[in-house]
């Protein structure tokens, strides 16, 4: 199950009041680096946006090449980043790799021995139930930790008719349809 509840404008501006921001009049500016290409450049400027109207928050963005990006990822130089991960297999394990202190997609630079020693034990580990219960101690670990901050997650809204059937799904959520056909 979901170990965060929903999103709390009201609480987001207490953090910032307890953060020494009394009002929006002293907030910082924010800026979020995005990859120069439309979809990412796009859903920036849309948080940009909400961040504004909801928090008072002034956030500029920007946008670089690809190569740019990882470079200025890589080296931390950015105050938020809209960067995302699609899981290329189907196991949790891709996600959470991405916060081994030695990581090269680490761009948070985040590092936890523990975490590190849990990951390892979870590579190792066969047996799917022990496993699952190793990621959800990772998961625990993350959420208390709040190395990222995840803004949203992408969603794939399909319509289907219903005069089709035989469609399946990646693991991902991409339709395929290599065996799909029209009812009479």
């Amino acid at each position: 199950g979901d170990l965060i509840g929903p999103a709390d404008g009201r609480k987001c501006l207490e953090l910032l009041y307890e953060a020494g921001y009394p009002n929006e009049d002293g907030y910082p500016e924010m800026e979020i680096l995005a990859v120069d290409s439309l979809i990412p450049r796009e859903m920036a400027k849309t948080i940009a946006e909400m961040w504004e109207l909801n928090l008072g928050l002034k956030t500029k963005v920007k946008a670089v090449p690809y190569e740019e990006f990882l470079a200025l990822a890589a080296d931390r130089r950015f105050y938020a980043a809209r960067q995302g991960w699609t899981g290329d297999y189907p196991d949790p394990m891709t996600f959470f790799q991405l916060f081994h202190s030695a990581a090269e997609e680490n761009f948070s630079g985040y590092q936890n021995p523990e975490y590190d020693y849990w990951l390892s034990i979870a590579q190792q580990n066969m047996d799917s139930i022990s496993r699952y219960r190793i990621y959800h101690r990772l998961e625990e670990r993350l959420i208390s930790d709040l190395p990222v901050i995840p803004l949203y997650f992408s969603v794939k809204p399909y319509l289907v008719s219903s005069k089709l059937t035989g469609i399946n799904y990646t693991p991902q959520g991409y339709p395929l349809f290599q065996k799909a056909m029209k009812l009479d």
